[in-house]
């Protein structure tokens, strides 16, 4: 049978390679408390390692590499919260879309976004404002007639 490809599930590549350095992270700790004790080495898998860290920690933490744990970690933990929780993307609008959306004249834009201190970015001659900011002030009723 031949067969076409179907589609799969799609993966985040950096949520993939964030859990392989946990894992790797977890695992040299890991490693250094059992060089360091009499103890045997955990099942290489992030729940084993995490609970394994979590046993030994008061061990750890008086450890002269504590300091540099606490500090991989955390740093591992941000790139983490990163990639699971990224920040939505700022959007903007043109002061044309602006215009024709909301039946506005061109020169009133200006004025409303220095009244209301719209956030704004220039981009050559183009002035472009926050659009969270253009909709607090002029409402969303018309914000799906963007032309």
């Amino acid at each position: 049978m031949t067969g076409t490809a179907r589609p799969g599930i799609p993966l985040n590549g950096p949520a993939v390679e964030a859990r392989a350095e946990i894992r790797g992270t977890l695992a040299s700790w890991a490693d250094l408390i059992v060089e360091g004790r009499t103890v045997r080495l955990p099942l290489r898998t992030v729940p084993a390692l995490a609970a394994f860290l979590r046993r030994h920690l008061a061990w750890l933490a008086v450890h002269p590499a504590a300091d540099d744990a606490a500090t991989e970690i955390d740093a591992l933990l941000r790139r983490c919260l990163e990639i699971a929780r990224p920040r939505p993307e700022r959007r903007i609008l043109s002061a044309k879309q602006i215009s024709c959306a909301w039946r506005i004249p061109a020169g009133r834009v200006q004025r409303l976004a220095d009244e209301h201190q719209w956030r704004r970015r220039g981009d050559g001659r183009q002035v472009y404002y926050a659009q969270e900011d253009v909709l607090e002030t002029l409402g969303r009723d018309h914000f799906e007639n963007i032309c």
